[in-house]
């Protein structure tokens, strides 16, 4: 993924350890009687592409607990996800656990 790809797809500027992960993992390909095991990264938990963390991202703008520089990685059929956050003081990118409700 280029910086200018995820770029169009977020609306702003990637953090460069989002950069990363969707240069290592846009999603996962699905196979014919594949388990969510077989899909899952962390238990459950699917790898998103770029697009669907976008879509996702665009569910909760502005978020007052996540900020606006936050971004979906890691998804469930539930709608949880896991995401990663930017805190430009420190220049880390913290991951969070978004549970629904």
């Amino acid at each position: 993924m280029s910086a200018e790809f995820l770029e169009r797809c977020f609306g702003v500027s990637v953090p460069h350890d989002v950069a990363v992960w969707f240069g290592w993992c846009n999603g996962i390909a699905y196979h014919p009687n594949q388990t969510q095991d077989e899909a899952a990264l962390v238990p459950g938990y699917e790898p998103l592409t770029a697009e669907e963390s976008a879509a996702l991202r665009g569910e909760y703008p502005e978020d007052p607990v996540l900020g606006s520089r936050w971004f979906p990685v890691l998804g469930t059929g539930g709608g949880d996800f896991y995401a990663v956050t930017e805190n430009r003081e420190t220049k880390c990118s913290p991951v969070v656990s978004v549970m629904i409700g």
